[in-house]
Formats: structure tokens, C-alpha cells, sequence
């Protein structure tokens, strides 16, 4: 049986400044924590675009890649 590597949702490491940033963005100033939550979770192109702008430390556990974002 093959090991298939897993990706993680991401990872924020400063959630209030990484909240706060999502809020600025154009139509979220009155996203709550739970809408910021389901931003991250979900696949997107605006995700990949927010995610582009922080910096990435992927972190190898076991067959599973956790991706940690920082702003």
C-alpha cells in the first residue's frame, strides 16, 4: 500500500491579525470569526490569493503536510 501525502487546511499562527486583514477586505467588514473559520477551510481562489500575501512553513507529520501561515 502506497503512503499518500496529506495536505492540511492551513494553519494561521497570529489569528487576530490574520481576522483582522480578512476583514479589510472588500464585502467582509461584517464577516464574523465562524465565516473567517470557513474562508480558510474551504478551497478557493481568494483564499489562494490571502494566503499568497503570509508566509508559509510547512511542518512534514508522518504523511501529513501541516501548512502554517504567518502574516
Amino acid at each position: 500500500m502506497e503512503n499518500e501525502t496529506i495536505l492540511s487546511a492551513p494553519e494561521m499562527m497570529n489569528v487576530s491579525d490574520a481576522f483582522f486583514k480578512f476583514r479589510q477586505l472588500p464585502g467582509n467588514e461584517i464577516k464574523t470569526m465562524n465565516d473567517f473559520y470557513s474562508f480558510l477551510t474551504t478551497p478557493s481562489v481568494e483564499r489562494g490569493n490571502f494566503l499568497s500575501d503570509c508566509d508559509l512553513s510547512p511542518i512534514l507529520n508522518g504523511n501529513v503536510v501541516r501548512q502554517q501561515f504567518e502574516l
